[in-house]
């Protein structure tokens, strides 16, 4: 019998429910399943199960896409300590929100560039080795710089010093997440440091899981925007993983009305919420938006939620796939439209830079420098080079106020658009 390559999307929800889609490569969802395990079993072996029920024995798992949205919004973040550098302490705006539920303890120390990436003040070594004095071993850091776009040296620099001081537990520089607003970047790395450790457990238990079952295939997890990124990128950025279920509904909506281009809306819960196709991937923006008002650093999907009072009026050529499978594109029974959308997400990734550039020439070495980082990264994570695509390669103006100054966006994908998918079978565990 001929082996069919198999990829398979989990969505873990709200305790130990898992839901699971295998899609074959020809795109046909032959298996579906959903299970409420039992408290007793450990997320391992819960997680295992649900892989071995739907690993039939003529055909081979390629990858394995977890949607790690709920346990990772659902667990304890980590007291953290946010380090600031700017020539001069600012107020302080940041509250504590649903993910960052741990206390903070903030420092500051003179240091910072401008945006042209030039020192504003030098960073104030001998403060910060008396901040480190009082940082507990084992603690979760947050450096934040101003203008660590342009240039990162203080906070690679201050985590530099900070680790030899003091045995931390994670380091996150928050020039990781490159948007203009100090308070967002700041925001986003206190959040991504507090659930580093949560993280790093879900990739060790979630690892064990798959390689007890299908020791050849790879791990992907799922991200805020609609791609899938290595596991073993989780415990660096598990910020980039808290809100992926809202686009993984909406690619799993996507497949099943064979829509690649246009607007798609899902029906649901908590309202409708409509997306756009661009090429087999969901559009997106830079940043995320909580539902407390909280803003990061971390790209999502653009969503238009479709209301009275949204102003919009009618989205042409829109097509609507009802979660509560009672709507005008019911589901196929069994279905979880978040777990069939990791299925079939690509491989995605992100090159974010603030650049300083003065000709076209310029703009062309940028552009072709972040095209080149995608591509060894996709393939680095197992995509063929031919294979790599850039959905988006651009540059933009920043807010700055100088115009020599932008920010180079480039996001690679690798692997099909969403799949012209066969009618499925419910299959319980």
């Amino acid at each position: 019998m001929t082996t069919v390559s198999m990829r398979i999307g989990v969505r873990l929800g709200n305790g130990l429910v898992v839901a699971a889609v295998a899609v074959d490569a020809d795109g046909a969802v032959r298996q579906v399943l959903r299970a409420d395990l039992p408290a007793r079993r450990s997320l391992t072996a819960s997680v295992a199960d649900a892989l071995r029920a739907l690993d039939a024995h003529d055909q081979d798992v390629s990858a394995v896409v977890f949607d790690l949205s709920d346990p990772i919004l659902r667990a304890p973040g980590r007291a953290v300590v946010s380090l600031r550098i700017t020539p001069r302490r600012l107020p302080d705006r940041s509250e504590p929100h649903q993910v960052q539920s741990a206390s903070v303890h903030r420092a500051w120390v003179r240091g910072g560039h401008n945006a042209l990436g030039e020192d504003l003040v030098g960073l104030d070594e001998d403060a910060l080795r008396a901040v480190a004095g009082t940082i507990p071993a084992g603690a979760h850091l947050a450096v934040t710089a101003a203008g660590a776009t342009v240039n990162p040296e203080h906070e690679h620099r201050a985590a530099e010093i900070v680790r030899a001081a003091v045995d931390l537990a994670a380091v996150t520089e928050s020039h990781w997440f490159p948007v203009d607003s100090l308070h967002v970047r700041e925001q986003t790395a206190i959040t991504n440091s507090a659930l580093v450790s949560t993280a790093e457990e879900l990739t060790s238990r979630l690892g064990d899981a798959v390689r007890a079952v299908a020791p050849g295939a790879r791990m992907f997890f799922s991200t805020t925007e609609g791609g899938a990124a290595p596991l073993t990128r989780l415990p660096d950025r598990p910020v980039h993983a808290i809100r992926a279920t809202t686009a993984n509904e909406l690619l799993g909506a996507a497949a099943l009305v064979r829509r690649t281009e246009g607007p798609i809306g899902i029906v649901g819960a908590d309202g409708t919420h409509v997306g756009e196709m661009v090429a087999g991937v969901l559009s997106s923006r830079a940043t995320t938006s909580l539902p407390d008002g909280t803003v990061l650093a971390v790209g999502s999907p653009h969503l238009l939620p479709l209301d009275d009072t949204s102003g919009h009026g009618a989205i042409d050529d829109l097509r609507l796939v009802d979660a509560e499978r009672d709507g005008s594109e019911p589901l196929p029974t069994g279905i979880d439209l978040a777990a069939l959308g990791a299925a079939v997400a690509p491989v995605s990734t992100w090159y974010h830079r603030t650049e300083v550039v003065r000709t076209a020439a310029d703009v062309d070495r940028v552009l072709r420098a972040g095209e080149s980082a995608v591509r060894m990264t996709l393939v680095a994570a197992g995509a063929s080079p031919a294979a790599v695509r850039f959905p988006e390669s651009r540059v933009l103006g920043s807010s700055y106020g100088l115009a020599e100054v932008v920010h180079v966006r480039v996001r690679g994908v690798a692997g099909a658009a969403p799949a012209l998918l066969a009618p499925a079978t419910g299959r319980a565990m």
